[in-house]
Parts: C-alpha cells; structure tokens; sequence
C-alpha cells in the first residue's frame, strides 16, 4: 500500500518553498493521509498548498496500480490555472491520461453529459455555453414548432415576452418523470396567464397547452446541440439513472478523488459528486473533500441548508497565515461550526501586529463618513508604520446587501455612487459598446476576454462557422487566423493590448470607433459583412445611472474611494471571496426582517457571539446567514479590520465588547 515519507515531503516543499521544514505538524497528517476523509481549513490556511504537495508526492508513485487516476475538481477555472501554474512542469503524468484535473463542470461535461449526449442522439452537443444557449433560446418568437396547436404556440410566446424568463427554463429529472423548472434547484415552472391585458387566468387546457410548448421548444434546442451548463447536470443525472454501471465505472478509474474549495458546490453538485463517489464498494476510491463550510455563502445559502456533512473523518487546519492573533480572535468567535483558528500574521520584520480590529460608531447623520474615516485610519496607521507602505497592498470596504433601498441601510448608504453593473459581470450584452463598458473588474485580462466575446457574437450574429451549425470559440478563431491569415492574426493581437489599454484609461469611445473599423476586415476573411449583427454593433449607446460619473480615468470608478496616496475599493462580501487585503470595512446592512428580536444587521444578529453568550441550539436561518457572511468579510484582513455599527445597534447590544479586543471610534 502507497505510503508517503519524509522524503516525499521535503520533496514537495522544495518545489514549493525553495526549503525544507516548512509543513508543520497538522498539515503533514493531510498530505500523508490516504483514506476518504474532509478537511475543514480555517482562512489563510494554505489549504490549496497541501493539496499541492499531496498531488506532488503522488506523481513520484505514478503509474497507480491497475492504471488507476487521481481526479483533482475545483469550483472555478482560476483555481484550476493555479494548480497548473504551479505544478504542471513537475507532474507530466498527472496532467495527462488517464488523469483529469479540472473544474466540476468540466468534469461533468466530459465524463457525463457528453457521452449521454452521444448516446441518446449519436452525436456530441455543438456547444456547451450560457452565452450562445442564451442567444439560441432568445429567438422563440420566431420559433414554429411542427405539431403543435398555433393557440399554444401564441400562447407561450405571450407568456414568454411577458414575464421574460425564456433563458431560465430548466429540465429537472425527478423519479422518472422529466420537469420543467426554473432554474436548477428551482420550483416547477408556474404557468399564470399576464394580466396586463386579461382579467382572466387560462384555463387548464390552455395552461397544459403552454407548458407543453414550453417543453417541446427547449428540448429542440437541447436536439440542435445548444445546451447551458445547467443542462449537463440534467444529462448527467439521466445517464446515471439509465446506465447505474456508470457509477462503478468512475468509481473504478479513479482511486483518488480530491474536491477543492467544497462549500462552493451547489446543491446539485454536491449531490451529483456523492452519488458517484461516496460509497465506493470497500473504500476502493478514497474520496477526500476540501474547504471551509464556514464560508459556504454561495451554496444554497439562501434556503438555509447545509449540504456539507461531516465524513467520519474530519481533519483540520487551525493555523491562519493570513490573520493575526486579534483578529483570528474575533473571527474564531462568528464561526457558524465552531473551530479554532490561531493568527500566525507578522509584520514584514517579524515583530507582532499591535493592531486591534476597530468598532467605527456611526449615525444616520454621518453615514457617508464612514469609508472616509476608514480612509484616515488607513493614512495614519501607514505612516505610523502600523500598516506597511511598500508592496502591493490591497484596501477594501465591503458590504453583503448591495439593493439599493432609501429605507434602509445598504452598501449604496454608505458609497452612493456603487455600480452594480461595474461589479458583476454579465454573461451576454446587447450591444458592442455594452461589452466595452461592462469589462470584468477592470483588469487587463478580463478587458481582453470582453472584446473577445464581442468579436465572437459578431460573428455567431453573421452565421460565421467553422462547420455547419457550430460557432467560433475564441480558440478556434485564433487557430483559423493564425494559420490562414497571419498578418490579420498579428493585428488584432497589436489592436487587443491597444484597446484593453484605452479601455482602462477611460477611452472606450476611441476602442469602439477602432473596433467597428476592424469588424469589416474580420468579416470579409469570412465573405460576409455587417448585416444581421448592425444593430448589436451600431446600438445605442449604454445608460448610466444618474449617480454614476462617466469613467474618465481608472481612479474615477464609481466603485472606488479615492485617497491621494491610495485607493480603497468598495465591493460586497460576495466579490471579496478568497481575497487578501491589508485593512479590511466591513460595513454592515439591512438583510431580511427581525425574526425573534435577533434584529436585520450583522450587528445585531452577531452581538452575543461577539459578546462570547452561550450559543443556542438551533439558529435562525437569517442568523446563519449573517455569520457566514460576517466570517467570510472578518477573515479577508492581514492586518486592519474595521467594523461599521450604527450607533443605535452598539449602544442596544454591543456596549460590553472588551477593549482588550476591540478599539471603538465614533465618526465626527
């Protein structure tokens, strides 16, 4: 039985670390551990890191007996590129057959949903992609279904154009019987007849006669080879329940499965990888899932389930690299499953960080202070030599409800000119100067993946495909220039770094005026021209909010408070995910109603775990919520945490906070 040594672990952290000694005691036990088992790592933990060496011990022993693979799943594709990144060059064998490392849809994809695909319509999927099944789906008012009533076909197109929710019809295999829902996970979908012109409801035939119409139109676009990622889990779920050998199968090839970043899957992925992996006959695949189930705010977090439970083996990572003492102290407090956290954060030379995490105390009166009092703190801590200056530093004041609400205290309360649109990015636009716009966090590379993403809509507009039926990837663009047209190839590389360049300047109406220029030399290469794709292309131009200031410099973004010699960044908790920053606001807001006097407010709803009451047995959802969202905020700082608490929930809950862990300053 495969064994890891000292020697494996030296190894790996001379790969790592450039030195030996590095792993202390907690996470050896991880890496030399080989049976199913959870990791609950704490923030700053270096959780990804002994997953590293783990995968770097196990190439040395590669091949695995019986050709046997290591499945490694990750919840995104950054996460993904970084284990690439940083271990590809020593683990040929892994990144290669019969291996997989990659994200859960992409394993879903190759390993479920395509091959059910193939199967059931002896052809693999064109596309696997929200934004072109979006596209696909949008064009049901010109959609004439054979065999169906033109009563029912009017019908649904009423309903659709009404409440337009075309793009989130989802099918959901429940037993045997195949559901109509919206969005995965959704209820089943509600046929009601719009009332704008109709006092009367349909009736039941009618309504049957819709949803059937409904049914019949969206799975022709999952015949014509369009599906949404949701799509694939519905497959999958089909191929496992037609084929259960399949289950026996994966369960065989692969002899060691590894989930990064758990708490991130959704409830439908959690299942979807339990019931492949989690009763493997005789323990034969050792199933071993890391994260934090603390910081579980994106899975089903609103319903208030918890879809993690503990394997009977549970190891932990208890020592932050990321927190110091004071802070992993109030951190460790609003853990919604209990555990220990301990602050290893140094200052640069060593010494201890003297810094508590600060009570900001403010008023209806002078709310809008508060980042700007953040701001001074930060100023006078940098130059007392508190917070470092050199290096990148990062500061963010972050806030979880972003709905604007006069009534109520949100993040627009605090920072009135926050843009939704700038923070989240959107999957399909309605107009090329939209994509120019809406680039993903102003950074160089999302610019790039936007442009991208227009030139490829342009080209999906004008029916411009390498085959029949299947649209350009960006890859596959690249491929076709680069050996078809190679001065074309190195021009749009040169206009790429130019126009993401202006773009980040706040020069989008010179790339806008560039970029139509091009389209017409791209299209030719194809014998076409601007035709069906002229109003995406020349649309109007995008609103912006009244309270939002045109982007005339990058140090202008509404979702940034400038200081003269720093920038804080203001975004939700949501964004700040896996984030480091040096000083951290959290800011908290109005979330749902007051259930059992526990308040609306972070403040509120965390006063006696900040207080260190006895907990109580059962907790409210809403106070759930407001832990992990307070956790995941409270654990993103090295160094400064800051807490905005109106006046009013301090003085009702939070006066007997200690000043031995808390410094408390009121907003002038």
């Amino acid at each position: 039985m495969l064994q890891i040594t000292n020697d494996d672990i030296a190894y790996a952290e001379q790969i790592l670390f450039s030195r030996t000694g590095v792993f202390d005691q907690e996470r050896i036990r991880f890496i030399c551990e080989l049976d199913t088992c959870d990791l609950q790592a704490v923030p700053g933990s270096g959780k990804t890191t002994v997953l590293l060496a783990k995968l770097l011990i196990l190439e040395r022993y590669l091949p695995l007996a019986d050709s046997r693979a290591i499945l490694v799943i990750s919840h995104t594709n950054a996460a993904v590129d970084e284990i690439r990144d940083k271990i590809s060059a020593y683990c040929p064998k892994l990144f290669s057959s019969p291996h997989f490392i990659g994200t859960i849809q992409g394993f879903v994809d190759k390993f479920l949903a395509i091959p059910y695909y193939t199967v059931k319509f002896k052809r693999r999927p064109k596309r696997i992609d929200d934004e072109i099944y979006y596209e696909k789906v949008s064009r049901f008012s010109t959609t004439v279904l054979g065999g169906r009533p033109i009563i029912d076909q009017n019908n649904a197109r009423y309903y659709l154009n009404f409440y337009q929710n075309v793009g989130d019809l989802r099918f959901a295999l429940v037993g045997n019987a195949v559901r109509l829902t919206t969005g995965i996970n959704g209820p089943d979908i509600s046929i009601k007849r719009p009332r704008s012109t109709a006092a009367t409801d349909w009736n039941p035939v009618q309504k049957q006669g819709v949803l059937a119409w409904l049914h019949t139109f969206k799975l022709k676009i999952l015949k014509d080879g369009y599906l949404c990622f949701d799509d694939a889990y519905y497959l999958a779920d089909r191929y496992l329940a037609e084929f259960p050998r399949i289950t026996s199968i994966l369960q065989k090839r692969f002899q060691f499965v590894f989930v990064d970043e758990m708490q991130d899957m959704a409830k439908h992925q959690y299942e979807l990888l339990e019931r492949v992996f989690a009763n493997s006959p005789a323990n034969t695949t050792i199933y071993q899932r890391i994260g934090d189930k603390n910081q579980a705010i994106y899975s089903n977090i609103s319903q208030g389930q918890h879809t993690w439970a503990d394997r009977p083996l549970v190891l932990q990572l208890n020592g932050s690299h990321r927190l110091s003492p004071h802070v992993a102290r109030i951190v460790e407090k609003i853990a919604h499953t209990p555990i220990q956290i301990t602050g290893h954060q140094t200052n640069a030379d060593g010494t201890p960080i003297d810094l508590l995490p600060h009570i900001l105390i403010y008023n209806d009166r002078n709310i809008g202070a508060v980042i700007s009092h953040f701001a001074q703190l930060i100023a006078q801590y940098r130059a007392s030599g508190d917070l470092p200056r050199t290096g990148s530093q990062k500061y963010k004041a972050i806030c979880w409800n972003a709905q604007a609400d006069p009534q109520r205290i949100r993040l627009t309360t605090y920072h009135p000119s926050f843009d939704r649109r700038r923070h989240t990015p959107k999957v399909n636009y309605s107009s090329l100067e939209s994509y120019l716009h809406h680039s993903s966090n102003n950074a160089f590379a999302g610019v790039v993946k936007n442009i991208y993403n227009a030139l490829l809509r342009v080209l999906r507009l004008e029916a411009v495909e390498p085959t029949p039926g299947l649209s350009y990837n960006k890859t596959e663009l690249n491929k076709f220039l680069k050996e078809q047209h190679p001065q074309v190839y190195d021009t749009l590389q040169r206009n790429l770094y130019r126009w993401s360049r202006q773009i980040l300047m706040g020069q989008s109406p010179t790339t806008l005026i560039e970029i139509r220029a091009f389209l017409p030399m791209l299209l030719a290469l194809f014998q076409k021209n601007i035709h069906h794709a002229n109003n995406f292309v020349n649309g109007p131009p995008v609103v912006v909010a009244a309270n939002v200031a045109a982007v005339a410099h990058p140090m202008q973004h509404p979702n940034v408070f400038v200081h003269p010699d720093f920038n804080i960044e203001v975004m939700t908790v949501h964004a700040c995910k896996g984030q480091t920053h040096t000083a951290t606001l959290y800011m908290e807001s109005h979330y749902q109603k007051d259930i059992g006097g526990a308040g609306s407010h972070e403040s509120e709803r965390l006063a006696d775990f900040l207080l260190g009451a006895a907990r109580p047995n059962q907790l409210h959802k809403f106070v759930e919520q407001s832990l992990k969202m307070a956790y995941v905020g409270f654990s993103r700082p090295t160094h400064l945490l800051c807490f905005a608490v109106h006046e009013r929930h301090y003085l009702a809950r939070l006066t007997g906070l200690l000043q031995r862990d808390w410094t408390f300053s009121h907003i002038p």
